[in-house]
């Protein structure tokens, strides 16, 4: 079976390696790319520079040979500034997906949801309801809570990372890790679930099977004006502090924090 999927999509080295894994698999894609720098008003510190080009050196080891070798077409794709805008609007539905999925883009309005209502998938990286927003899988390691490393495929609503849960996984972790090598091995193993998920004859009954997310008292939600030089400064003493050590001692206990809501693979 090939499954027509509509890709909406930041345009870092993660999402374009997404969009590589589903034409190297065979699935008739369009997409949908947003460029969209939003930190270009920012006066970065040093520290938050080394970050994010340490970020971007480790998805350039895992992903570069990949993007690479599945060069996309021109044909089928669309690049703007607002995800939500008329021409894109018209795009997509002259494109007819079976399935949308979303990757690092700016939230969907109405016309969106309207067309295409229980066929849009979101990837949240981060597990919601615990961790919501932006830098959800960062701010666990500023507030000691590793157990909340994961990610979260959901049905989109107009909420912020609020949709009902498909499926989540939770990260793994190694002694010598750090954030960015911890991070790209679950988007990683995110590539593999949704190749799996995408793959399923009937994906609109695990649309409808999917599960709300409960109320809870500690549910974080960050933005990007929360990542700053004392929390990277935080998570860094964390790190040096031996938490991934210690996590991976108690990853059981630390889980029991953050139960998963639904795993369908």
């Amino acid at each position: 079976m090939t499954r027509k999927i509509l890709l909406i999509r930041a345009d870092d080295l993660r999402h374009n390696a997404l969009a590589s894994v589903f034409k190297k698999n065979g699935f008739i894609l369009g997409e949908v790319i947003e460029k969209k720098n939003y930190y270009k008003n920012t006066v970065m510190s040093n520290s938050i520079s080394l970050h994010f080009e340490a970020r971007k050196k480790v998805e350039s080891d895992y992903f570069y040979d990949l993007i690479n070798e599945n060069k996309l077409d021109k044909n089928q794709k669309i690049e703007c500034s607002d995800v939500n805008g008329y021409q894109v609007i018209a795009f997509a539905k002259n494109f007819d997906p079976e399935l949308v999925i979303t990757f690092g883009c700016s939230i969907l309005k109405s016309p969106w949801l309207d067309l295409f209502e229980g066929r849009i998938l979101g990837i949240h990286l981060g597990l919601s309801p615990y961790y919501r927003g932006a830098g959800t899988n960062f701010f666990p390691f500023v507030n000691n809570e590793l157990g909340a490393v994961g990610y979260t495929l959901m049905k989109l609503n107009s909420g912020i990372d609020m949709g009902d849960v498909i499926h989540q996984s939770y990260a793994t972790f190694k002694i010598e890790d750090d954030i960015h090598t911890i991070g790209t091995r679950l988007i990683t193993k995110m590539f593999d679930d949704i190749l799996k998920i995408s793959n399923l004859q009937d994906i609109v009954s695990e649309f409808k099977l999917a599960i709300k997310q409960p109320n809870i008292k500690n549910s974080r939600i960050y933005r990007k004006l929360d990542f700053t030089e004392k929390a990277l400064a935080q998570a860094q003493n964390n790190l040096m502090n031996k938490i991934v050590e210690g996590h991976i001692s108690n990853i059981e206990i630390e889980r029991i924090k953050f139960p998963l809501i639904r795993q369908i693979v």
